[in-house]
């Protein structure tokens, strides 16, 4: 955890509370081992007895971990709009759109696709990449509707090799997700945030169900 948390610049209240879940965990599975080892030896019949103690701590575990991660979302997300409301223009807002969605899911793609009032126009997408490079308001033609009728797209990593070619994106992706922007009931556009960071990790439907609110607060700072 130190490890990441360094890697991922992670401020020192982050570390500190990192670094003590760690220890606290240490401590607690260290003495569940060691008794689990002395009812082995002594009373091997009732050494069943500490798969009660092993499952209410991995449940607790579980609870404190998702509690933290929507705390840390939530935070995240008020952070988030405070630094939109400094936004000078669009092309600024986009900008900082893109910046913390990538961030706040921990992906190495992240786009804002804007659609034209008339259906003549072509929608413009804006992009960041993994390498920093920044694509700001390109014209693009997409059909409506952006994103299946069937809700919000999910798409989860399968064996780490890039699984669908994504419209929304122009490019193959490993794993993403992604909401339709919506206002007054018309659809004003799409964010998408794709190739979660790492070998192992890959978006659930827990990310999905945050990225809404997330995209509400994005349709907000668009059209102010």
């Amino acid at each position: 955890s130190t490890a990441i948390g360094l890697l991922e610049r992670w401020t020192m209240p982050g570390l500190t509370t990192f670094i003590g879940m760690g220890a606290v965990s240490t401590f607690a599975n260290t003495a569940l081992g060691l008794l689990g080892v002395a009812l082995v030896r002594n009373d091997p019949i009732s050494a069943a007895l500490i798969v009660v103690p092993v499952i209410v701590t991995y449940l607790d575990y579980v609870g404190f971990w998702r509690e933290h991660r929507r705390g840390q979302h939530f935070e995240f997300l008020y952070n988030s709009m405070n630094r939109l409301t400094l936004t000078a223009g669009l092309e600024d807002a986009i900008t900082q759109l893109l910046k913390d969605s990538r961030a706040m899911f921990q992906s190495d793609v992240s786009a804002v696709i804007l659609v034209a009032d008339d259906p003549r126009e072509p929608a413009r997408r804006s992009v960041l990449d993994a390498d920093e490079q920044l694509d700001i308001l390109t014209p693009v033609r997409l059909g409506l509707p952006l994103i299946a009728e069937d809700g919000p797209l999910l798409i989860e990593a399968k064996y780490g090799r890039a699984t669908r070619w994504l419209d929304l994106l122009g490019r193959h992706v490993r794993d993403a997700i992604a909401i339709e922007l919506r206002h007054d009931s018309r659809t004003i556009g799409a964010i998408v945030v794709a190739d979660r960071a790492g070998d192992v990790n890959t978006f659930t439907r827990a990310d999905l169900r945050f990225l809404e609110p997330f995209g509400t607060h994005a349709v907000v700072a668009l059209q102010n």
